[in-house]
Order: C-alpha cells, then structure tokens, then sequence
C-alpha cells in the first residue's frame, strides 16, 4: 500500500468518526502553527540577539520581539481563535501600533463537521444506487450525481475566513439576538479585534478595537499612515490583547465564552509598537 493510500485510508476513517475528525483538525492546525514558526525563523525575521517567549495555556500565545530602534520594538504573534489572549506585549498610554494579520479561522466547527457528514451521506447513497444497477464502484464519482440542491446543502454557512471577517453579514440561526451580543456588535463574525489591559484584567467590550488585517478599506476604515497601513493608539497603559468576534456572555461570569470553544484556526500577525511622541 502506497503514502497515498495510507493517507487517503486515516481521512476516510477521521471523516466517519466525529471525535477522530475533531482531533485530526486540532492536530493539522498543530502541525500548521509549527510550519508558521519554522517558516518565520528560516526567513531570518529576527535577529540573533532576539528575546522569544512561549508561555504555554489557555491564555498563552508565541511572541517573537526585536528591537528596531530605541523607540520602537516589533514582534510577530501568533493568534488563537478561542477568546481573549494577552499577548505579553507591553505598551504605554499615547503608543502607536500597527500590525499586519494573516492567517484563516472557522468560528463554527459543529457546521463544519454537519457539512462533512451530510457529504458522506450523500456519497454512501449513491454507492448504494450504484451497487443496486451493477455498476463498478472504481469508476464511480458521487458528486457528478448530485443535483444543485444537494450540492447547496453540503456547503457550510461558516466556512473559513481571514482576519476582515465573513465577507457577509451573518446571524445566528438558531437565536438571531445572540448577534447583538457579539464581543463587537458592528463588525463582523470573525473579525481580528484587539484591546489594551493590564496583565490579567481580561478587557471589556467597551475596549475593543477592529483591526482586521490592519490595512485601510472599507472593512476597516481606520487611521492610517502613508503606507495605508491602520495606526492604533494605545488608550492606556497594559498588555495588547487580541480576541476573534464571535458571540460573548457578558452577562454569565461563569462561562462567558461559551461560544469560542468551537472556532479553530489562528491568525498571525507582525506587530510594531512605536512610542509616543515618535512616528
């Protein structure tokens, strides 16, 4: 048996089985943060004197610094899609921050595997109807057998997105007014925001600022510079934190982010803080 068949064999057995299909997204978004990294490192973005910090848990994050001049520091971070995430990045009141995000999220997971099993639904009828007539299963391809409909009903509302966000305006079906209740109402689901608070104090809704990709558009009409590129004013002194938009419990002190626990993916983003008074 070929690689290609051995793989094709552990997707096949993940897709028929929720809990192993769960654990093999976890383990390919694993495997896909460590290409990130190894990828940053073999592009030399930092220097050899460079400070890196990997906290580990829930809360933790990867942070790459250097010291681009005495007034202002960069660092690359790495962005989980599951609530709040203090960076460990420091800044000070009147600070500037420009980042530049990458990177793709789904914030609905349980829509993600509903579609995959619908797929295979689909899949093992028509091998059902083509072993009823006798046909050979080698040759059979279910998905030119599908009709329009069927076709729509496999695909996910929630997919995956970059740090914009969906680039619709979404809702929830199950409870429209759960919409309000996203961490930034406006803006859209999934959607890169951010927040200064001092290590610790998990930031308010009140603090969160849109930054998406963290270039000027019409998804983001922000301050920017002559590059274009969105500049963020430190309101106070803290922590930067980071945060996807999803649906937040505010009112549940117990269990706030009920609803992250199924986003999966992550963001990067190369971040520069400059001080104040410097541009």
């Amino acid at each position: 048996m070929g690689i290609w068949d051995k793989i094709f064999d552990l997707l096949k057995t993940a897709l028929e089985d929720t809990g192993k299909l769960i654990r093999l997204i976890v383990l390919f978004a694993a495997a896909a943060l460590l290409v990130v990294v190894a990828s940053l490192l073999l592009m030399r973005f930092l220097p050899a004197r460079s400070q890196i910090t990997i906290p580990v848990g829930k809360s933790g994050n990867v942070v790459f610094e250097r010291q681009s001049s005495d007034y202002e520091a960069d660092y690359v971070v790495v962005i989980h899609p599951q609530g709040w995430q203090e960076t460990g990045i420091q800044v000070r009141k009147g600070d500037a921050v420009r980042l530049s995000a990458e990177g793709s999220v789904a914030i609905d997971l349980q829509g993600l595997v509903a579609s995959v099993n619908r797929r295979i639904a689909l899949e093992d009828r028509a091998r059902a109807l083509a072993q009823q007539r006798h046909q050979d299963l080698n040759q059979l391809l279910p998905e030119r057998q599908w009709t329009p409909d069927q076709i729509k009903s496999i695909m996910p509302r929630r997919a995956w997105t970059g740090p914009n966000g969906y680039a619709y305006w979404l809702y929830d079906t199950t409870s429209a007014a759960r919409t309000n209740n996203k961490m930034m109402p406006q803006a859209r689901y999934g959607a890169l925001l951010m927040a200064f608070s001092p290590t610790g104090q998990t930031p308010t809704t009140q603090q969160v600022i849109l930054v998406g990709r963290g270039q000027y558009d019409n998804a983001n009409p922000c301050e920017k510079d002559e590059n274009g590129t969105c500049v963020f004013h430190a309101d106070r002194d803290g922590k930067l934190w980071f945060i996807v938009n999803d649906v937040w419990d505010s009112q549940d002190s117990l269990f706030p982010d009920k609803f992250y626990i199924d986003n999966i993916g992550q963001f990067y983003a190369r971040v520069s803080v400059t001080e104040a008074g410097h541009k």
